[in-house]
């Protein structure tokens, strides 16, 4: 076959993503460098993927059937989705509708669905968090009843943090049980022991051929109060390699447990009890610069480029390595409530990424879950300290302009959680 061919092929091969946010922007680049036309499927029409794309879709991403619609207009060659939980079910849907490569509908409802993933867990004897499905408050108190204090309220179908409420007391149970059951699509909360002490981190594995490859894990430096959010991840975890091969043998069972033969899962882990307990799954690449800059760099392995691969029907291969070093990637937040009026960003080291996701305008909550992130920094350097000093020095000469509910204008400096929690 000539070389012109192939490139004309690789060119006519059209990569649908489902989600037009800031984190499916990696997938939609790497599917153009690859050479192939990107379809951006969102109901935002301002979602910044929308206009890196090649062509825009404003529809529904839960909308199966105008999605299938589309995908079948367009030819589709493959469909993905990365850093959102929503996804993998209208991914799954199309490609079975279509022939392509994904897992099946089953397990990408098992996997996205906290009480179906759970069920399937303790069937096959993957352990998680003790707890139960509810639908109202007084079902979330006879619960504690049974598993005691503190609990976590926890959306059945939601993710990104959102719909999680910690609970201490019963008081609290009915002061906060609304709050994550209005983020439940289908108004189910999971009501689980919650670790608040407890160490937590995060799983990125690629599945090839029914096979797992954990590529990494990450600390996870997680806010509890007043609101549950990500401050923080630290590649690698200091786990030894026995622990390792545990983890990765834990991560096999689940992923057979619910079905995932293929693509990526991105699992969070407490640990407690004297184990390691699953206390979240999605069927589906992170999101951040831990995906796409700091798995890279430390294993060798560029995983956004395995998942649009796959999709497309190749099967690449997984080649990672121990790359000497630590990476950090640390979320920033606002320390105050307001309105953005401006930016001012530093110059940062070739070797770190910087992401602002909140544009001149919008409004900022010092206290809210993952999706109040107003940007991000990921850096590598030759050990934490060091990594975490520069963190620091960056976000000093980071400079906002933000409008208070009083009408006045104050310059601060991001507030960096990671900061303010003790592992």
């Amino acid at each position: 076959m000539s070389r012109l061919f192939q490139t004309n092929m690789t060119h006519f091969r059209t990569l649908m993503v489902i989600g037009g946010s800031y984190d499916q922007l990696p997938m939609i680049h790497r599917a153009r460098e690859l050479g192939c036309r990107t379809l951006a499927v969102d109901g935002n029409p301002s979602a910044p993927g929308m206009e890196h794309a090649d062509e825009a879709l404003v529809i529904d991403t839960s909308d199966l059937d105008a999605v299938t619609t589309a995908a079948r207009q367009h030819q589709i060659s493959g469909i993905c989705t990365m850093a959102t939980n929503l996804g993998p079910r209208t991914v799954s849907h199309v490609a079975a509708q279509l022939g392509l490569p994904a897992v099946s509908c089953a397990a990408a409802e098992n996997a996205t669905d906290k009480n179906a993933m759970k069920a399937a867990c303790r069937a096959a004897g993957v352990p998680v968090a003790a707890g139960e499905t509810c639908s109202s408050a007084e079902e979330a108190v006879s619960v504690a009843q049974i598993h005691g204090y503190p609990l976590l309220l926890k959306a059945a179908d939601a993710s990104g943090c959102r719909g999680i409420e910690p609970a201490f007391s019963e008081e609290e149970i009915h002061q906060r049980f609304d709050l994550a059951q209005r983020e439940s699509r289908n108004a189910l909360v999971v009501v689980e022991r919650y670790y608040p002490d407890a160490r937590v981190i995060g799983a990125e594995s690629l599945i090839s051929r029914g096979h797992t490859h954990l590529i990494f894990s990450a600390e996870k430096m997680v806010r509890r109060h007043p609101r549950i959010s990500t401050a923080g991840v630290t590649v690698p975890t200091d786990l030894s390699k026995t622990e390792t091969e545990e983890l990765r043998d834990q991560l096999s069972a689940l992923h057979k447990a619910l079905g995932l033969d293929i693509g990526a899962s991105h699992v969070d882990l407490v640990q407690a009890e004297g184990k390691w307990l699953v206390i979240d799954v999605g069927p589906r690449l992170g999101g951040g610069p831990m995906i796409h800059h700091l798995a890279p760099s430390l294993t060798g392995v560029n995983m956004v480029d395995f998942i649009v691969r796959q999709a497309l029907g190749e099967e690449p291969e997984i080649n990672s390595k121990i790359i000497s070093g630590v990476g950090v990637e640390r979320f920033f937040y606002s320390p105050v409530e307001g309105h953005l009026t401006s930016i001012q960003l530093p110059a940062i080291p070739a070797d770190a990424r910087m992401q602002w996701r909140k544009p001149v305008g919008s409004h900022m909550a010092p206290d809210g879950p993952n999706v109040d992130r107003i940007g991000y920094l990921s850096l590598i350097a030759s050990d934490l300290a060091t990594a975490e000093q520069q963190v620091a020095q960056i976000a000093s000469q980071i400079h906002l302009g933000v409008r208070l509910t009083d009408q006045t204008i104050q310059s601060v400096a991001p507030r960096i959680l990671s900061s303010e929690i003790t592992l």
